[in-house]
C-alpha cells in the first residue's frame, strides 16, 4: 500500500499536467477534473502546514469524496507518468486527452462518461507492465500488448460498474481479443484485466485497517470473494482456448490506524483460467512473477 503525502501527489500532479500541456493538451488540462484534484490537494497541504492534523481533518471532512478521489486518481496519474514519457507522443496524447475528461468524482459517472476512467485503468495497468520490464504497447483495436517469455500476450482492460455488468465486460473483452487474434501469430495468448474498484468502493468511502499487513490481507480476500462469486455463476462465459486468465485490480483510498495515515491502497490478484500445469497457466505465472517483483519493490500488495 502506498504511503504518500499530499505534497508528493501535488508535486507529481503538477509534473504530469505540465507533460500534458507539452503535448498540446493545455485546453484539456485547464478544464479537467485533475485541476480540481490539484486544488483539493493544495488546500489539504496548506491546512496541514498551518494547522496540523486537526485543521487537515476539517478540510478533508468538507468534501470527503473529492479528497478521496484526489488521493487515488492523483496517485494513478503520477505513477503512470514515467511510462507515458516512453510512449510515442501521438499515441499517448490521444489517450491522455480522454483521461483528462470525465466528472470530478466517480459517484457522478454514468455509462456515457466512464471512458476517461476506463482509459486511466488501461494506462495504469500498462505502466505496471512497463515497470516490470514487459515493454507494453498501447493498441488501437486492443488495449495492451506485451511479450512474456518470447510470446505475445494481448490484454483487454475493463472497468465494470457492478458484478452484473462484469460478466458482460468480460464477454466483450474476450470478443475484442478474438477479433485481433485472427491476424495474430498462432502462439499469441490472451488475458483480461478487470478492475474491481467500483465494486469495492464506488468512490465515497475508504478502507479502514489496523495496519498494512491486515489491510493487504483484507483487500486481497475481498477481491477473491467478489471474483469467485462472479465466475461461479452459471452465466459466466467459459474462456476460449488460449486464454491464460484474469488480472483483477483495485485501487482505493484507505486509512491505516497504526500510522494515522491516509493511503492509496492497491492490489493485483491473478486468476488462471487455463488447466493447472498447462503451458498457458505457466505463461501466466511468468507474467505474474515479473509483476510481483515490481509490486514488491514498491512496497505494495
Amino acid at each position: 500500500m502506498d504511503r504518500v503525502s499530499w505534497d508528493w501527489i501535488l508535486n507529481g500532479l503538477d509534473e504530469a499536467l505540465d507533460f500534458c500541456r507539452a503535448l498540446g493538451l493545455g485546453r484539456h488540462v485547464d478544464g479537467s477534473r485533475f485541476q480540481e484534484h490539484r486544488a483539493c490537494l493544495a488546500k489539504l497541504g496548506a491546512a496541514l502546514t498551518t494547522g496540523g492534523q486537526e485543521a487537515t481533518r476539517d478540510v478533508f471532512d468538507e468534501n470527503r469524496v473529492r479528497a478521496l478521489t484526489a488521493l487515488t486518481e492523483g496517485t494513478e496519474l503520477v505513477e503512470l507518468l514515467p511510462f507515458a514519457r516512453s510512449v510515442a507522443s501521438k499515441i499517448i496524447k490521444r489517450k491522455l486527452a480522454i483521461v483528462l475528461k470525465g466528472p470530478p468524482v466517480p459517484t457522478d459517472e454514468t455509462s456515457n462518461t466512464n471512458e476517461p476512467r476506463n482509459v486511466l485503468f488501461e494506462l495504469t495497468l500498462a505502466s505496471k507492465l512497463w515497470r516490470a520490464g514487459l515493454a507494453p504497447e498501447l493498441g488501437e483495436q486492443l488495449d495492451v500488448r506485451c511479450r512474456v517469455d518470447g510470446r505475445t500476450v494481448y490484454i483487454e482492460c475493463k472497468r465494470p460498474f457492478s458484478a452484473k455488468s462484469a460478466r458482460q465486460a468480460y464477454t466483450d473483452a474476450l470478443g475484442q481479443i478474438a477479433t485481433v487474434l485472427k491476424d495474430a501469430p498462432a502462439e499469441a495468448r490472451r488475458a483480461v484485466a478487470l478492475s474491481l474498484t467500483r465494486l469495492i468502493n464506488p468512490g465515497d468511502r475508504f478502507l479502514k485497517h489496523e495496519n498494512e499487513a491486515i489491510g493487504k490481507q483484507y483487500l486481497s480476500s475481498e477481491m477473491g470473494r467478489l471474483a469467485q462469486a462472479m465466475i461461479s455463476t452459471t452465466d459466466w462465459p467459459p474462456p476460449p482456448p488460449g486464454t491464460m486468465g484474469i488480472l483483477w485490480h483495485v485501487i482505493t483510498s484507505g486509512f491505516d490506524r497504526s500510522q494515522a495515515l491516509l493511503v492509496a491502497a492497491q492490489q493485483l490478484n491473478v486468476q488462471p483460467t487455463s488447466p493447472p500445469g498447462s503451458a498457458d497457466e505457466l505463461l501466466l505465472q511468468a507474467l505474474f512473477s515479473k509483476l510481483r517483483v515490481m509490486w514488491d519493490s514498491k512496497g505494495q500488495s
